[in-house]
């Protein structure tokens, strides 16, 4: 083998544009063996770094998370109702992960009703009856409905794999991934907030648990910040004699 058919294929394999199998075809058996592990260590520098850039990118998602569930648990405002509230909600963890389409949903008895939604693509805050149409889910229906139902985060990584999606959960926008998690408080189903985006395989399982995080601290907020307004409204009781 030539000199510049050598470098060429040494070249190939630093890139890794050389598979296992074509390296199996290298005749001189020291210098595939070689070749082989040098393909074994760009493999692993590979790995290195994808495992390394994960972690960064979970690590934001983790500061990200944290900003929001601080930012409204520092919050001064009050809101009269539960859906005020959930709007503001959504508003500050738009501001802190832009990154993702959006949607919250409150339990209205037997259903659950979209109170607001949040597009990455035109960052804009949309409320249905105003921006958009209505959107509600049965108990069941749909993803949205199922993790209402069963009270337990999901994630689907590819849409259309999983039979629990609907047209309906993807409100008009085109997605591929889909994770929602409950809102929960003292045991009260209070609604599912819902993240998705057009890139298959965007979210993974690492995911669950900074959403479910967020979801916890977004569920206290909303089923204190009424509580709270109610009792700074209410007027101080007369204890005069």
């Amino acid at each position: 083998m030539e000199m510049q058919q050598v470098t060429s294929l040494i070249d190939d394999v630093l890139k890794g544009r050389k598979t296992r199998k074509d390296l199996d075809e290298v005749a001189d058996h020291g210098f595939r063996s070689a070749l082989q592990k040098i393909s074994f260590l760009v493999l692993e520098k590979q790995i290195a770094y994808r495992s390394l850039n994960d972690l960064r990118i979970n690590y934001d998602k983790i500061i990200n998370a944290l900003s929001c569930a601080i930012v409204l648990l520092q919050s001064d405002r009050n809101f009269p109702t539960k859906e005020d509230a959930a709007r503001h909600a959504l508003e500050v963890v738009a501001l802190e992960m832009p990154f993702h389409n959006m949607a919250l949903f409150l339990c209205n008895e037997d259903s659950l009703e979209m109170i607001s939604s949040y597009n990455r693509e035109h960052q804009k805050i949309s409320l249905p009856g105003k921006d958009t149409e209505p959107v509600t889910f049965a108990m069941g229906e749909g993803l949205t409905g199922w993790v209402a139902q069963h009270r337990e985060t999901a994630l689907l990584g590819d849409v259309t794999r999983d039979t629990r999606f609907t047209a309906k959960d993807a409100l008009g926008t085109p997605i591929n991934s889909l994770i929602c998690t409950p809102l929960i408080c003292r045991k009260e189903l209070l609604g599912v907030l819902c993240f998705s985006h057009h890139i298959k395989g965007f979210f993974h399982e690492h995911d669950i648990r900074i959403f479910e995080t967020l979801g916890e601290f977004m569920a206290y907020y909303l089923y204190h910040n009424v509580l709270i307004y109610n009792a700074q409204s209410s007027p101080g009781e007369d204890t005069g004699n």
